[in-house]
């Protein structure tokens, strides 16, 4: 029998590698693996597919080694960083103050960082400017209406959930690498509570990985840069300030010094005009 359709899943088509998960409507689950070597296709029934899924998900907890489990992860992001897990070395947990979050991104070939409030979902959420965030690439969960979720919808979506609870719920760390503060998972979340509380803690999560790899473009030594470019652009600001201040004071000196001649001339006038009208009064003019 013909399937009627065939949704993908999960799909991967990259470096000599193909990797899918598609469900053929009316006939089974297949999962498709192949490259140079092996073209591999398994046929499951969807109690098969969800056995095989909860295997994963132990395998995931091994190579976490009990740091972690991977239930505690957003599920878009433990796809992403799966690769990461065997050179995983340690989990740490702290806090962060959320405007000291740093996003990075590429802007025409070159590494962009911005605080947390001024990057694309910021700037949708908190100054209604939903151009860049609306363009965005990134990868959405599905929706009860629909095989897809737009940017927005999920920038919605994040908010609302945020706001419901009340703030953060167990597992609602933000993610970073390193002791960089520029986030790899949760910048939704964040913005999210930044809009109902404003600036506060958050708790935050810490992947350190064996030899240094995956260490983020945004190291501590470039967010101390942003930070010393930050602090440059506020003593400009202030200098603009004393000078717009000092603008001020001249600018009253001169009103001050105007109003005075103005003065000083109609006393002048008086003195001079009073001899006049006496030598007229005396030659009778």
């Amino acid at each position: 029998m013909s399937n009627p359709a065939v949704v993908f899943l999960s799909k991967i088509d990259r470096d000599g590698l193909y990797f899918a998960v598609e469900d053929n409507i009316g006939e089974a689950i297949h999962i498709h693996l192949a490259n140079r070597v092996v073209n591999i296709r398994l046929d499951l029934t969807i109690k098969d597919f969800l056995v095989i899924a909860d295997q994963i998900k132990e395998a995931l907890d091994d190579l976490l080694d009990g740091k972690a489990r991977c239930c505690e992860f957003d599920n878009t992001f433990l796809f992403t960083m799966s690769r990461y897990l065997p050179d995983l070395e340690n989990i740490t947990y702290d806090t962060v103050m959320i405007e000291d979050i740093i996003v990075d991104n590429f802007v025409d070939g070159n590494i962009l960082l911005r605080p947390i409030t001024d990057a694309w979902v910021g700037k949708a959420m908190l100054k209604d400017d939903s151009g860049e965030n609306d363009t965005h690439g990134q990868i959405n969960y599905l929706s009860n209406q629909s095989l897809s979720t737009s940017n927005r919808e999920r920038v919605d979506s994040n908010y609302n959930r945020i706001k419901t609870q009340g703030g953060f719920g167990i597992n609602d760390c933000v993610t970073f690498f390193f002791d960089s503060n520029c986030i790899r998972d949760g910048q939704h979340r964040a913005v999210s509570l930044y809009k109902i509380k404003g600036n506060c803690p958050v708790p935050c999560r810490r992947l350190w990985f064996r030899e240094g790899k995956y260490k983020p473009f945004c190291t501590s030594d470039l967010e101390k840069r942003l930070e010393q470019s930050q602090t440059q652009n506020n003593n400009l600001q202030t200098l603009l300030e004393q000078s717009q201040t000092q603008n001020n004071n001249l600018q009253t000196l001169l009103e001050q010094s105007r109003a005075g001649n103005a003065a000083l001339l109609s006393s002048r006038s008086w003195k001079i005009s009073a001899p006049f009208r006496a030598v007229k009064r005396l030659l009778g003019k």
